[in-house]
């Protein structure tokens, strides 16, 4: 996926934490109503 290390905590690209766990979130809701 997009996530990369940075040194122990994982932050996806360039988004805060907040919003990278709504996209995750989201992202997930929307792959399973899909299916």
């Amino acid at each position: 996926m997009g996530w990369a290390k940075d040194g122990d905590r994982q932050t996806p690209w360039e988004f805060p934490e907040p919003a990278s766990f709504v996209l995750a979130a989201l992202g997930s809701a929307f792959l399973l109503r899909r299916r």
